[in-house]
């Protein structure tokens, strides 16, 4: 039997796909909406208060963050059956997060620590060519300040070898901006797109896994950061992986040295790892 909520779920999620939205949480939440609905609301085909709110709930998760996209998801799903004429719920209220703790700085040891590390991550059938993508998506986000989900959802059409440019769309805000880049992760990006094309010719993303999964998540490059992490000799107690890519910014500010000392070094590893990219 149709389901007009569900419906209208996903009438919403494509609409808002077809503006440029992406909001990934609310593929994330649809199975685990429609379940509670059937379960315990499975006539209400209009958005009611007692609905919405107990899914909002209905959750073991204490992430403010998680919390606060439950509400959004909910907040849209109204707002959307409103503008279809229906007397739906819209929650009138957000989850008021927690202060951002001060982020972590790495030192010169251990950014080439955390290189090194992950230019040895080993193949696993289960996770095609990881060996070869993250090691340099980890350098995209260090060296451009890229987010992870930037790196990600990267197209091959969005980086321009000619000009060292990468064009990231719809991001944070969705905004979108040009990002330049070094004269060596230039060189890098082209000496890995040359060897990856052979591998998985005809991609659309530029650092698409495989045919079936065409681009990792943020969740994919967090859960590894985390490991790599936990191999290296000053695993810190609380990181985020933003403060990866935001040291870059805090340390050129403060002491240019360390970036152009690490220049040729950050690259060592990799090469060694990866002989079939090394320049000649």
């Amino acid at each position: 039997m149709e389901d007009i909520l569900i419906n209208h779920y996903d009438e919403m999620t494509k609409m808002y796909r077809a503006v440029g939205l992406k909001l990934e949480y609310l593929d994330g939440f649809r199975a685990e909406f429609e379940r509670y609905k059937q379960q315990h609301f499975p006539r209400v085909s209009v958005l009611s208060h007692a609905l919405a709110e107990g899914w909002i709930h209905d959750t073991k998760t204490q992430s403010k963050v998680m919390l606060g996209k439950r509400v959004q998801a909910m907040k849209r799903l109204g707002m959307y059956q409103r503008s279809l004429g229906k007397n739906a719920y819209v929650p009138d209220y957000c989850i008021k997060q927690d202060p951002a703790p001060e982020p972590y700085l790495f030192n010169d040891s251990q950014l080439l620590e955390f290189f090194a590390l992950a230019d040895s991550i080993p193949p696993d059938p289960r996770s095609p060519h990881r060996e070869v993508l993250f090691p340099i998506i980890f350098r995209l986000m260090y060296c451009c300040g890229l987010r992870s989900s930037e790196a990600c959802c990267l197209e091959v059409s969005h980086v321009d070898l000619s000009s060292g440019t990468l064009s990231i769309y719809q991001s944070k805000g969705h905004k979108d901006r040009v990002v330049y880049m070094s004269r060596d992760v230039t060189d890098l990006c082209r000496r890995f797109h040359m060897y990856y094309s052979a591998v998985m010719p005809g991609r659309k993303y530029f650092f698409q896994p495989g045919l079936e999964k065409k681009h990792y998540t943020a969740l994919d490059v967090g859960n590894t950061f985390r490991r790599i992490l936990q191999q290296s000799s000053f695993f810190p107690e609380y990181l985020l992986l933003q403060d990866f890519r935001l040291g870059k910014y805090v340390q050129k500010r403060s002491s240019p040295r360390l970036i152009t000392g690490l220049a040729k070094l950050r690259w060592k590893s990799y090469w060694n790892s990866h002989p079939g990219l090394k320049p000649e």
